[in-house]
């Protein structure tokens, strides 16, 4: 991957362009999820195989950094969700392209002037699609589900949110501990 285009703008079309080019296997990592912005980019990935990273905890949910709607939303459209304490990077991995930048997934987001620098192969052109093959992800160890507990105020914030009991029980959340 040799080229590098860096936006100084609302990232999100760009973002859109590349999950359509491929939408199987996208890695997203936003630490925060709010409103429609976040829940267009995932779904239009596909839920089979995209995998979705971002921090849980209570406090973010409270004071509207990430909004419970939206990750419910997001977990009964079946995608997968990873749980990653202290994540900081907004990152968004296809087969052809590696987005790296400081817009969250958020409306927020899209109103800032943020950096975007998108990684393509050599021969690729902006508006086209090249298989990158299987490039990885960034390394992160993730246990599998069930080795570890999500935070007790999880189970707090789930709860005064009023959300049901078939969504508490089944989150398919993976938490990274």
């Amino acid at each position: 991957m040799s080229n590098k285009i860096v936006l100084l703008k609302n990232a999100i079309p760009d973002v859109m362009e590349q999950i359509a080019c491929a939408p199987k296997n996208v890695r997203i990592y936003s630490p925060y999820l709010t409103s429609d912005v976040a829940e267009t980019v995932i779904k239009a990935a596909d839920q089979t195989t995209a995998q979705v990273f971002t921090t849980f905890k209570a406090e973010t949910f409270a004071t509207g950094g990430s909004f419970i709607e939206t990750l419910r939303s997001v977990f009964d459209s079946q995608f997968q969700i990873f749980s990653v304490p202290d994540l900081h990077a907004k990152i968004v991995i296809t087969d052809y392209a590696i987005l790296i930048g400081s817009q969250n997934l958020t409306r927020g987001g899209t109103k800032n002037r943020e950096a975007t620098a998108n990684s393509f192969p050599s021969s690729l052109e902006l508006g086209s699609c090249h298989s990158l093959g299987n490039s990885p992800g960034p390394d992160i160890s993730m246990r599998p589900f069930g080795t570890c507990h999500p935070p007790p105020l999880f189970y707090l914030l789930l709860k005064r949110n009023k959300i049901d009991h078939r969504f508490r029980c089944n989150l398919n959340l993976r938490w990274i501990c």
